[in-house]
């Protein structure tokens, strides 16, 4: 079993079952909250913020299409105990966080030249510290299900029941 501590709490000793709903309410809820602050930002720049706002909205619809993938799909087959059943849909959900990680550094990067002319702008600053969060929290995301998650799953573990809340 993978050890994992994320947010101070080790997930490796908690149920699958645990470990959906927190994906769900920590991560998933979160980002839903996080792609539209992002293209406000680059909106409220202007024509100067066009790439960036035009490759956030882009990739929010690859985004929702994901999290929905996984709410509507592999979460309940993970919840079901579905095993190696699995492998098909994880295998894509993984093929899908390792593009999220190409559109991370391309998206950081389109951030990064806005800077070079907009460091001292109040708004371009509140984009680059709004992004700095979200890529953390995907980055998180993306390490929690390819590392603990989808391993547990494809190993047969049963998902378990629901946990109290912290």
């Amino acid at each position: 079993m993978t050890s994992l501590t994320i947010e101070g709490e080790n997930w490796s000793g908690r149920s699958l079952r645990a470990l959906v709903e927190h994906i769900l309410d920590r991560f998933h809820a979160v980002h839903r909250e996080q792609l539209p602050r992002l293209i406000e930002l680059a909106g409220e720049l202007g024509t100067d913020g066009a790439a960036v706002l035009r490759f956030v909205e882009n990739w929010q619809f690859e985004i929702h299409d994901h999290l929905a993938k996984e709410e509507e799909v592999l979460f309940p087959m993970i919840l079901d105990d579905m095993g190696d059943d699995a492998a098909a849909p994880i295998s894509v959900m993984e093929q899908e966080h390792h593009e999220h990680d190409e559109n991370l550094a391309q998206l950081e990067q389109l951030i990064q030249q806005l800077g070079a002319t907009h460091i001292d702008n109040s708004t371009w600053q509140k984009l680059n510290h709004e992004f700095a969060n979200f890529k953390g929290d995907l980055q998180m995301h993306v390490h929690l299900e390819n590392q603990v998650l989808f391993p547990r799953a494809l190993s047969g573990e049963q998902a378990g029941k629901s946990e109290p809340r912290h």
